[in-house]
């Protein structure tokens, strides 16, 4: 259950996990830290999209920046993030095959 006074700050996590976007680029830190333009080349995506995907993460406190010399390094700031994401996919992904599941046991 949820505390009634955490409802908007759960609401707004996950508002800024509900992007496809925002999500590749959480997906490429969970990775390891890496620059706007790292995170842009490792997405497919432009430079200041990136950047405006990262306030908004930022934002929602789910990743986190530091400067080292002229770049800022962006990493994952909640450490629950990587299996709150992990779990969402297991309860979407589609079952495996039969021959991938655990193999019958002879009866007997």
């Amino acid at each position: 259950m949820i505390d009634p006074e955490l409802i908007p700050i759960v609401a707004e996590r996950f508002k800024a996990l509900s992007d496809p976007g925002r999500l590749a680029v959480l997906t490429a830190l969970f990775d390891g830290e890496s620059s706007v333009g790292e995170l842009a080349a490792a997405t497919g995506r432009r430079q200041p999209n990136v950047s405006q995907m990262l306030a908004r993460l930022a934002q929602a406190r789910l990743v986190a920046a530091r400067r080292e010399g002229n770049r800022v390094l962006y990493r994952i700031a909640d450490p629950h993030l990587e299996r709150i994401c992990a779990s969402v996919c297991r309860s979407v992904a589609p079952p495996a095959p039969r021959a991938q599941r655990e193999p019958r046991r002879p009866r007997g």
